[in-house]
Order: C-alpha cells, then structure tokens, then sequence
C-alpha cells in the first residue's frame, strides 16, 4: 500500500479487518481523518490506516510483551462465578 493511496471505505474496512459499519462509525467519531471527494464520498488515506495494523516486531520482542502480559495476569485474582452459574452447574450434575 503507498502512503498517498486513497482507499475507499469498504477497502479500508477489509484492510484493518473490521467492518463496515464500524468503520464509518470510526469516521463520523473522527477517530479515524478522511477525505471527501467532490461528491462527498469518504476516502480514506493509507497512511491513516498505519496507525491500527500490526507493526511487525521481531520475535524476541513479541516474546517479551507476552511474557511480560501473562506474568501480570496470572497474579490477578480469579473472579467469583455468578450466581446463576452456580446455580446451573449443580442442576447440570444431578
């Protein structure tokens, strides 16, 4: 993709993997700059998707990141059940 390339907003959509809906929903909020075209359609410039794809990292880095993201989520507490859960496994084992 070259950083000048205009991309409609279905394109830009199937690039960053969500859809559609969103997407306008991220333009309207202004979460994601776009330029209209004489007719008023959205297009949305390439160099501003950049911001939302997957920056690719060599392996020892993304290894660390996970390490890092587990150690602390391990040390959380578990969270209680609901009740209704409870409730539905002790029918489920009668």
């Amino acid at each position: 993709m070259r950083p000048t390339e205009l991309l409609s907003p279905r394109e830009a959509a199937e690039a960053l993997g969500i859809s559609y809906p969103t997407l306008k929903q991220w333009i309207y909020r202004g979460k994601l700059k776009t330029v209209k075209t004489a007719g008023g359609h959205h297009r949305v410039p390439a160099r501003e998707l950049e911001k939302y794809l997957p920056r690719e990292e060599d392996d020892r880095t993304a290894r660390t990141r996970f390490r890092r993201t587990s150690k602390s989520l391990q040390s959380l507490p578990a969270k209680p059940r609901a009740k209704w859960a409870c409730a539905r496994d002790k029918q489920l084992r009668r």
